[in-house]
């Protein structure tokens, strides 16, 4: 295919290595990481659990510390999650707007795929699909795969 017809983008539809999950302890967000797993065990790829913390008001350095700590912990317990399926799996925290960070990520770490809950624990109310994932839908560079 060439790039013209992609608007520059490599596209090889046949490979996907790097998937990315974005996870907030929802429903939607546990069944995205089942569903990444098994895209990853059929094409050997390695799922990569991020959570964002949103930075919204200004915390004192001990309120830091537990939210980080606690960001940790969820990670670790979403990652046990993941191995059950017998797949490759990495965690990360970033800090900073949930849906904008995920498209960075996304981007900056050349990302093959976004597998993610239509609806997280977000105080946003759209209809339909939730706020982030119809803001990561629309702005990531790879093809975006929501779970409901």
């Amino acid at each position: 295919m060439s790039s013209d017809a992609t608007n520059g983008v490599k596209m090889d539809a046949t490979r996907i290595d790097n998937i990315l999950v974005p996870v907030d302890g929802s429903k939607n967000s546990l069944k995205a990481i089942q569903y990444a797993a098994n895209l990853a065990r059929g094409s050997d790829a390695t799922i990569h659990l991020l959570h964002v913390i949103e930075e919204n008001v200004p915390e004192d350095e001990g309120t830091q510390q537990r939210r980080s700590e606690g960001a940790e912990s969820f990670l670790e317990e979403m990652r046990m999650r993941a191995r059950l399926y017998n797949v490759p799996t990495t965690t990360r925290v970033f800090y900073g707007p949930v849906p904008e960070m995920i498209v960075h990520v996304a981007k900056e770490e050349g990302f093959d795929l976004i597998v993610m809950g239509t609806r997280g624990k977000s105080p946003y109310g759209n209809v339909g699909m939730g706020h982030v994932s119809e803001i990561v839908a629309d702005k990531a560079h790879c093809p975006v795969l929501l779970v409901r």
